[in-house]
């Protein structure tokens, strides 16, 4: 995703909780490809770590325009066995750093008058319904959308828009099988193409008006 905005024109700051590995690798890429990125290091589900790290960005890009929180820990395990420790960290890292870095980086955009944020849920949050093998983890995206939509209505009136992707049976999915693939409509799995031209949809100038929407990116699995 970073790399596709970067290929739009933005100046890419890439983050990670530890600032290696994928972060090194997707700056790295960017800057191949003749685009501007530096990679940042914070953990985003403490307050103080995301206030500084929308403050670091805002200073190197000069300003902040389009935020993406992509998704955090994911645990596919039964839910009567699920530690307290596994809760807390799916549920922090996708729910309470999102909320973190919206709430940080909501002033700056709208002291432009201008941004965009965007965060990647999962298909069919916004059903309230048993997900035994996954439940912190949906528990944390149907808090996000309803985030989602209360920021969007919040920043509406001074030029911001907050959306959500959700994507569903992606190529990167943990338990990947013939038998999952054969349970989408369109017949394969999603992939990094089908994500990001969404995301580069709701970034352009032209999308001002969508805000507080939920775009399923499934291929129409669950319907």
């Amino acid at each position: 995703m970073a790399l596709a905005l970067a290929r739009g024109g933005a100046r890419g700051a890439v983050h990670g909780r530890k600032g290696a590995g994928d972060v090194k690798r997707g700056v790295a890429r960017i800057i191949r490809d003749g685009g501007a990125a530096r990679g940042f290091a914070a953990d985003v589900a403490n307050a103080a770590a995301a206030r500084g790290l929308v403050r670091a960005v805002a200073r190197w890009g000069r300003h902040l325009d389009i935020l993406v929180n992509n998704v955090g820990e994911y645990k596919f395990e039964s839910v009567e066995k699920t530690s307290v420790a596994t809760f807390d960290r799916v549920v922090r890292t996708n729910l309470d750093a999102a909320f973190h870095t919206m709430s940080e980086a909501a002033p700056v955009m709208m002291k432009r008058k201008w941004g965009r944020v965007i965060n990647i849920g999962f298909a069919g949050a916004q059903a309230v319904r048993a997900a035994p093998n996954i439940a912190p983890y949906l528990a944390a995206k149907t808090g996000l959308l309803i985030l989602t939509r209360s920021f969007a209505v919040r920043l509406a009136p001074r030029g911001v828009t907050v959306n959500m992707i959700s994507p569903g049976v992606m190529w990167n999915t943990n338990n990947r099988s013939r038998k999952l693939e054969r349970t989408i409509p369109a017949g394969r799995y999603g992939n990094a193409d089908d994500l990001t031209r969404v995301l580069l949809f709701l970034c352009d100038e032209a999308s001002g008006y969508i805000t507080g929407t939920q775009i399923e990116i499934t291929g129409g699995w669950g319907l």
